[in-house]
């Protein structure tokens, strides 16, 4: 303990050293409470991110299933979009050609949805025709 004397009697001559020494104390406890690690930032926004993810997350079996339905309907020509497979790199190429953009799209996604294939989870390419601006 005689080490921590003289460090103890440093801060004790003088109140405003000892006030230095409180209030860095303070501040330091304040900053390590209010902005948590990064490691636990990370935690909590993978978990974030998969409770958001898992409720509407598909079967998987029954994904792959409904994909190989799917594909066998292909390819597909829609009012105002196309569909197609190219199974060499697993996904589908889907081309918007009416405007406007988004309505088709969205109508593109319903379809596969009513096969069973949420979009979300397969490898889509959107393309427009040049008349059609996304």
């Amino acid at each position: 303990m005689k080490i921590l004397d003289p460090i103890g009697n440093f801060f004790l001559k003088s109140k405003l050293r000892l006030l230095l020494l409180i209030g860095f104390i303070v501040i330091l406890s304040l900053l390590l409470f209010l902005y948590p690690s990064k490691t636990n930032q990370k935690q909590t926004k993978t978990s974030q991110r998969e409770s958001l993810t898992t409720p509407n997350k598909p079967n998987l079996e029954q994904l792959v299933v409904n994909k190989k339905r799917l594909i066998e309907q292909l390819p597909y020509n829609g009012d105002g979009y196309t569909v197609e497979y190219f199974p060499d790199q697993d996904y589908f190429f889907i081309q918007v050609n009416k405007s406007p953009y988004n309505t088709y799209k969205s109508q593109a996604e319903s379809w596969l949805r009513n096969y069973g294939v949420e979009p979300e989870f397969v490898n889509i390419e959107w393309s427009a025709t040049r008349e059609v601006a996304p």
